[in-house]
């Protein structure tokens, strides 16, 4: 079982793999809306390309080097787009835990990720 400084040591991989799972759903709801002539909800529209928006500038700026150009812009944009995705996961669950139980457990798992993050950079001690 890998332990906070694991995941810590992992976080750009991690990451990455999250966009990468989270593009080839863009492209697999693309193609649905395509197919089926629907379109989706502009709420859908606008929070959900925000969100892929920021999942790109976090896929283009996972370098060292833009670490380093960016200074505390680069911790500030991440952290900013890592709770709006968040946020995105939060309010789809909480509005599906209202008709079926069994989307409490996912919003508990969020609840809970945000506690281990916000509790994290205590948790490390500072030399």
């Amino acid at each position: 079982m890998i332990g906070l400084p694991g995941l810590m040591r992992e976080r750009r991989g991690l990451g990455l793999a999250f966009a990468a799972a989270h593009f080839v759903h863009l492209a697999a709801l693309s193609a649905f809306f395509a197919i089926s002539g629907d379109a989706p909800p502009v709420v859908t529209l606008v929070g959900g390309g925000l969100g892929y928006l920021g999942i790109a500038a976090l896929v283009a700026t996972s370098t060292d080097t833009a670490m380093r150009a960016m200074r505390g812009n680069w911790l500030r944009l991440h952290r900013t787009v890592t709770w709006y995705i968040w946020a995105i996961f939060l309010l789809s669950y909480v509005r599906r835990a209202v008709a079926a139980p069994e989307f409490i457990l996912p919003v508990a798992l969020l609840i809970v990720a945000a506690a281990v993050k916000l509790a994290a950079p205590r948790a490390i001690p500072r030399s």
